[in-house]
């Protein structure tokens, strides 16, 4: 469905039935994010209300607006390699990609961020004149119309869909729908530290309640080897007592420690037997596997 302005559509797979579709029309979507709701809050504070040690936030909720535009801007850093890498093998295989690629083949991508590597992939599709519905998620509507705007409207053969809604949403709206049919990279702090701190934002924002003062908090990152996973954390600068009041009827406190750790996210990096186990496990098979010339990625 195109509406005039731009050859794509976007479907919000956040809504109760996962069946709202939203025309794009520079803005008409229903909502900016996938993940405001009551069930976000609840989810936010059973993580929170945790033993020490057991305190957590979870991951989606640092890719709001701001933050995927952060996130975008650490994957330019000369020190993030994986957007060279991953580029450099797209330029040099996407034309083989795609004639591996058969007609009526539905692409998913998992969190599409800006687009900048992977739009590599449609533009191939196009260029072989492959019938194929490419599929981009991402949890914020106003970054998701921009960077599917940013194609343009030169698609014939390639059909673009948004999906707004977060990984948890996607997996059983893709089962509903089509089945069936140096390990390490470490970036400049300070980007990072403003990208990290600003899911504490986030979560300030969802709750409609200022409970985290991001003064209080420092960004704590580890790499254990032994898991080949990066481990990312807030760290509590001094005892702290925070407070949320449901619905103007109680108050949930919850106490920090200074120095406790607030889990956020695991971020793993596999070799390729790895990778092909997990797909084995998923009942998937590896076709093919491509790396950078200096086999970073």
């Amino acid at each position: 469905m195109t509406n005039g302005l731009h050859n794509f559509r976007i479907i919000d797979i956040s809504s109760d039935d996962s069946l709202t579709e939203c025309t794009t029309n520079g803005g008409n979507a229903p909502k900016e994010d996938a993940v405001n709701g009551s069930h976000t809050v609840d989810m936010i504070l059973a993580s929170l209300n945790q033993p020490k040690g057991r305190k957590s936030i979870p991951t989606f909720l640092l890719y709001d607006e701001l933050g995927l535009q952060l996130f975008d801007e650490i994957t330019r850093l000369e020190e993030y390699y994986l957007t060279n890498a991953e580029r450099t093998i797209l330029l040099e295989h996407a034309d083989e990609l795609a004639s591996r690629v058969n007609d009526r083949t539905i692409i998913v991508e998992l969190g599409s961020g800006s687009l900048t590597k992977t739009q590599l992939i449609p533009r191939a599709m196009e260029c072989h004149k492959k019938f194929v519905t490419y599929y981009a998620l991402d949890l914020n509507r106003n970054e998701l119309e921009r960077s599917l705007s940013s194609l343009g409207d030169q698609f014939n053969y390639v059909k673009l869909i948004g999906l707004l809604g977060t990984y948890e949403q996607a997996i059983p709206w893709l089962k509903q729908h089509f089945c069936g049919v140096s390990s390490e990279a470490v970036c400049s702090p300070g980007i990072t530290n403003k990208f990290i701190l600003n899911g504490l934002s986030h979560v300030n924002k969802i709750l409609d309640e200022p409970i985290f003062n991001m003064d209080d908090f420092l960004y704590h990152s580890t790499y254990q080897e032994n898991y080949g996973r990066h481990v990312a954390h807030f760290r509590a600068k001094r005892p702290l007592n925070l407070e949320y009041h449901k619905c103007n009827t109680s108050t949930i406190k919850i106490p920090v420690d200074q120095g406790e750790l607030i889990h956020l996210e695991f971020s793993h990096k596999y070799n390729v037997s790895e990778i092909g186990l997990i797909l084995e496990a998923a009942d998937l098979d590896l076709v093919q596997t491509w790396s950078d010339s200096k086999f970073l990625y």
